[in-house]
């Protein structure tokens, strides 16, 4: 049974949350009725998502924003949200922003208010681009026991107000278009007005070799609704089954419970994904072994 006291703990950090998009957060940046600090607005935003999100995860998972950096010599763009192992090396801060070496980023996010069809699609292209970084990763899995490849890629997850479309209606795949890569789309996206979106399984579509592990494993195959899961592909056994697309709406007797599946299922991304190991010295030289033997 849930804890009553957890529960509306958790709800009143939604409540917080969720006024940061309301009049209120707004009324104070604006003058004239204009918002004339949309800056400050959007951080404002991002922090208070940053908080909701940290009360969730574990201590050893660090939440800020900044850049992701690789030893390809390659860099993101800025990242509203970067969820990373803290302890496993310090971020590089060179005073105005952070530096998050790709092998200890475990999830990147993006805040945003309002979205038509456009802007989201916008969003989620960004976040897809970023979420390549992980390609770069040199450092060994710390861990040889991974089951799915998918649990060795950053997850991505977006975060807004509002759609101004039916999101049930969206064709994934224009929007996605130019990045057919499966690994590098959204895992999650939240819409405090909407519901929030995951995608799901049903082993009766998997592909043979996945289908018999099923099966052998639960003794059963049949499946009425399709399993929710946060990924966008399951790939395992050298076969890739594409996850089926799932919406589900505020839930008119539980106004927040759209959000707590969202912190629920942001908890098991972040758990289920895989460390790297990290090298510093990679990202000082291009060959640090004949710089050790100097």
């Amino acid at each position: 049974m849930a804890s009553d006291i957890f529960k509306n703990i958790i709800e009143q950090k939604i409540d917080v949350f969720a006024s940061s998009f309301g009049e209120g957060a707004t009324n104070i940046l604006k003058k004239d009725d204009r918002l004339i600090h949309t800056l400050e607005y959007g951080m404002y935003k991002e922090r208070c998502a940053r908080e909701l999100i940290e009360y969730t995860t574990d201590k050893s998972v660090g939440i800020a924003d900044g850049f992701l950096i690789s030893t390809n010599n390659n860099v993101s763009t800025q990242c509203d949200i970067i969820m990373y192992k803290k302890d496993t090396l310090p971020i590089i801060d060179n005073g105005i922003t952070n530096f998050f070496p790709v092998e200890i980023v475990k999830g990147i996010g993006e805040v945003k208010s309002t979205l038509n069809i456009t802007q989201f699609k916008e969003a989620l292209l960004k976040i897809a681009k970023n979420k390549r970084m992980f390609l770069d990763r040199k450092g060994n899995l710390k861990t040889k026991d991974i089951i799915t490849k998918e649990y060795d890629e950053i997850f991505s997850f977006l975060i807004c107000n509002k759609l101004t479309f039916d999101i049930q209606t969206v064709d994934f795949e224009n929007i996605y278009a130019d990045e057919p890569d499966l690994r590098m789309r959204h895992n999650i996206i939240l819409s405090l007005q909407d519901g929030f979106f995951v995608y799901g399984y049903d082993p009766n579509d998997f592909p043979p070799k996945q289908k018999a592990d099923y099966v052998e494993k639960r003794g059963r195959l049949d499946v009425g609704t399709p399993i929710g899961l946060p990924y966008p592909h399951h790939t395992a056994l050298g076969e890739t089954y594409k996850c089926i697309p799932r919406f589900r709406p505020v839930d008119e007797n539980d106004r927040y419970k759209h959000v707590k599946d969202f912190l629920i299922f942001l908890r098991r991304l972040t758990i289920s994904q895989k460390e790297h190991e990290i090298d510093i010295l990679q990202y000082i030289t291009d060959n640090f072994t004949n710089l050790l033997e100097k």
